[in-house]
């Protein structure tokens, strides 16, 4: 905090570390991860706080243990205390972060863009303990960027945009619309999210897969994503429809089946070879998988690119910021410069270097997991349209996404993957609702 101060209880509030905070009252859940992954859970939830099972000096593990498994059991009760945090799934992370967060009901609650990290049914569990929270005299402070949960948890909202106080309403008194023009300075029509117009059945097929299998998560995943075309894919998280995008990408080994490429078999897969033959792939955790955050805007655009701008393996620094500025500016990334460090970034921001860097390798295959995850509706409107020039310039894109709005309004058609296989698909998506979805995920 550069200027400006903080009151709790009348009391001027300025702590230097988590540790204080907690002390304080304040309990938090980061939007990005806030764990440290090279320890156990039962270590991240009670660093700081090792008294509790400490006696003479010692570790008392079975103590240590059992304070974990009370922590956990009113969020996450399935979540083994011994498990290296790294080990988690980002939702599994997220669900000990909050029970770590809401231990002894703090005075104030801090919860930034968790739900969206989050299924159905664990966004259930989390509005429940807000709630819980809010009973229990705790003042709860929610950031979110998806509309319904705001009239749905939020008895106020304050709107900022770009770091400034826009204005503080009460949601009873207002709408969807008025809160989105106030986030962005205009209003922002929805009508006509996904343009369909140039859609063909007989377009050019790109990618295929034919009973593509990873043992233990999906079997027998079969279709074909054409060219300008989105297909969806949604599902329950640990449904299998996560890993199906790293599959093809050769993150991870298919147990059987088949990716064609262009008609032609593409088997052998890796990553290199994926950004070879023009594939992109946005990850769901961008942080941990999509993005250097120690390295500089301009770096991160052009990690996949650097064999174009290179001679005699030395990068032409012309080219270099050439690239990078063109689609800097294109996706109106906000910073002052691309030599800006990523990490210091809003998510919507990082999501748009990822996004600048698969454009400035002109990427013809979009592997896209959770596009607008955590993102504000002004940054997610922004990326709905460059996906749309993608499809006009002749790109298809995979879209696994949880959000089911957007599954719905971006897709040319939807598959829906329930245990590990394809349960439905939906080709006409004038008449597709997402109660109807709903009914073949569960």
């Amino acid at each position: 905090m550069t200027a400006g101060e903080i009151l709790l209880d009348g009391q001027v509030y300025n702590p230097t570390n988590s540790k204080e905070a907690r002390d304080a009252g304040i309990g938090i859940v980061l939007q990005e991860p806030g764990l440290i992954p090279s320890i156990k859970v039962s270590e991240n939830l009670l660093v700081r706080n090792e008294r509790s099972f400490t006696n003479c000096g010692l570790y008392n593990i079975k103590k240590q243990q059992q304070l974990a498994d009370e922590i956990l059991a009113p969020v996450c009760p399935e979540i083994n205390a011994n498990t290296i945090v790294g080990d988690l799934t980002l939702e599994e992370q997220k669900l000990v972060e909050f029970a770590r967060a809401i231990q002894n009901w703090p005075k104030i609650l801090l919860i930034d863009e968790t739900s969206a990290a989050l299924s159905r049914k664990n966004v259930g569990i989390l509005f429940a303990k807000m709630r819980e929270a809010k009973e229990n005299g705790s003042i709860v402070l929610f950031v979110t960027h998806r509309m319904g949960e705001i009239f749905e948890m939020c008895d106020e909202a304050v709107i900022l945009k770009d770091g400034v106080l826009v204005d503080k309403i009460k949601t009873a008194d207002t709408d969807e619309d008025k809160i989105s023009a106030l986030m962005v300075g205009r209003e922002i029509d929805n009508s006509n999210i996904r343009d369909r117009s140039d859609i063909r059945e007989d377009d050019a097929i790109v990618l295929s897969l034919k009973n593509l299998t990873l043992e233990k998560e999906f079997k027998n995943i079969s279709f074909d994503v054409k060219k300008g075309h989105i297909v969806g894919i949604g599902g329950l998280s640990g449904g299998g429809k996560d890993e199906i995008l790293p599959t093809i990408f050769g993150s991870d080994a298919a147990t059987s089946g088949e990716v064609f490429v262009n008609g032609e078999p593409y088997n052998k897969r890796s990553p290199k070879v994926s950004i070879d033959k023009g594939m992109a792939y946005i990850p769901r955790n961008r942080e941990k998988e999509g993005l250097i955050l120690l390295f500089t805007i301009r770096e991160n655009i052009i990690l996949p690119s650097l064999k174009r701008i290179a001679k005699f393996g030395f990068v032409n620094k012309r080219a270099e910021n050439s690239l990078s500025n063109t689609f800097f500016h294109k996706l109106s990334i906000k910073a002052n410069h691309t030599g800006v460090k990523t990490g210091t970034l809003s998510g919507g921001n990082r999501q748009k270097v990822i996004v600048a860097r698969w454009l400035a390798r002109e990427s013809k295959i979009m592997l896209f997991d959770n596009p607008t995850r955590g993102i504000d509706v002004g940054a997610r409107s922004e990326i709905y349209a460059h996906m749309n020039e993608m499809t006009k310039n002749g790109a298809c894109i995979l879209m696994v996404t949880d959000d089911l709005p957007e599954l719905i309004s971006m897709s040319d058609e939807i598959y829906i993957v329930r245990k590990g296989e394809i349960s439905a698909h939906f080709n006409n998506m004038e008449n597709v609702t997402e109660q109807e979805l709903v009914r073949y995920m569960i």
